[in-house]
């Protein structure tokens, strides 16, 4: 069974989330969120209107307006997937996004400590690791972890530069 924790959700045309079960559920009671808002969570192949998932079935307030007047609302079929364009979190994406991001992390994490400490050595490992995330980024046409990669790539040049600079004015010296 998918987390009910991992619940996201469409406000007023922007994506929300993630937030469990029970909130969407006390939402659309209290009217917050309309039945008609969309909501997804992993193992659902599309967004679909709140009102149309089981688990959310019954919590919507009581119709009103046209609907209680009794003029038909057109309604889709308890199951019906509507096709729209909201992306699904690239943590539950392909798995080489996934790797990607990763990768871009590393390199900002590498870059950002060998600023600091052992600059040679952890720049190239962020240099490298940054363009293999920009390799990744144009095979999977997707810019997810960019701007991680392109910190770890500055950061792990400034690193590199910054060490040979010190160490040569220190061997300068002598």
């Amino acid at each position: 069974m998918a987390d009910e924790s991992n619940w996201y959700y469409t406000m007023g045309g922007q994506q929300q989330g993630p937030v469990p079960l029970e909130h969407l559920k006390h939402w659309l009671t209290s009217g917050q969120l309309g039945p008609t808002e969309l909501v997804w969570r992993e193992g659902m192949s599309n967004w679909v209107a709140a009102n149309q998932v089981p688990e959310l079935q019954g919590f919507a307030p009581a119709m009103t307006g046209a609907a209680a007047a009794g003029f038909q609302q057109p309604q889709q079929p308890v199951g019906y997937a509507q096709t729209v364009n909201y992306q699904t979190p690239y943590s539950i994406q392909d798995p080489r996004i996934q790797s990607q991001v990763s990768q871009a992390r590393s390199a900002m994490i590498c870059g950002i400590i060998g600023s600091f400490c052992i600059g040679f050595i952890l720049g190239i490992v962020a240099i490298i690791l940054a363009s293999q995330a920009f390799n990744s980024m144009k095979q999977n046409r997707s810019e997810e972890g960019k701007g991680m990669a392109v910190a770890g790539m500055v950061l792990g040049v400034l690193g590199v530069i910054g060490h040979c600079g010190f160490w040569g004015l220190r061997f300068r010296h002598f």
